[in-house]
């Protein structure tokens, strides 16, 4: 039996991130490359990975903010 494992993120996911994301979203609103890897980068302890059989199923990530309010873009 193939266990699910949640980690979080390293730059070596960044194809794999970027291919899930373009498979989950319409092109108008899934994140660019650019954008992962800058989330990857900045950010890798709010960003997670499932992998099942060494290979990423899904993803999440998240910001920190000391905002009240953030815009679409920002988000």
């Amino acid at each position: 039996m193939t266990k699910l494992e949640i980690r979080q993120v390293t730059i070596d996911d960044l194809e794999a991130c970027t291919r899930l994301e373009w498979s989950c979203f319409l092109p108008s609103e899934a994140a660019e490359r650019e954008s992962i890897e800058k989330r990857i980068k900045l950010f890798p302890q709010g960003f997670f990975v499932a992998e099942l059989g060494g290979a990423i199923i899904g993803h999440i990530n998240s910001a920190a903010t000391n905002q009240n309010d953030i815009t679409a873009e920002e988000f």
